[in-house]
């Protein structure tokens, strides 16, 4: 009856360890701002030791790099573009300043360069600086509101 309960046990310690990494993207928690994904769209994400961290907003990807004092060249970043509909590495992605995303910073991630797209490293300055469309100053600016 013990080794029964043992194994029972194991099965549910075991099944339980591996369920984290099999999450759908809706199920995951971005872990600068802890709302949920809803979708890929916006979304970014970092591998870390064969770990992949979601984030919901490539501004909470930045801060949180921020506050982890982690070097965005050590480690594999993505963003999903919104023209391609696939992930790219955050430096190889141009940002609009104005789109609508999960935590209103507005940077928008495209594949291919367009008329008012910035850089990854201009967007990652701006985006520490707080020059996105959460400040009042540079929403009016960019929207006119």
């Amino acid at each position: 009856m013990k080794k029964i309960l043992i194994s029972i046990f194991l099965l549910f310690f075991i099944s339980g360890c591996g369920g984290e990494k099999n999450k759908s993207i809706e199920e995951q928690i971005c872990p600068q701002c802890n709302m949920p994904l809803v979708s890929k769209k916006d979304s970014a994400k970092a591998i870390i030791d064969g770990e992949t961290i979601f984030f919901d907003d490539i501004g909470c990807l930045i801060l949180w790099l921020k506050e982890k004092k982690l070097e965005h060249k050590d480690i594999n970043l993505l963003v999903y573009s919104l023209d391609s509909k696939k992930y790219l590495d955050v430096k190889n992605a141009y940002y609009s300043i104005n789109d609508k995303t999960p935590m209103n910073y507005g940077f928008g991630a495209y594949e291919k360069n367009g008329e008012n797209l910035i850089d990854f490293e201009t967007m990652r300055i701006k985006m520490l600086r707080g020059e996105n469309l959460t400040d009042p100053k540079i929403r009016k600016k960019i929207l006119g509101y």
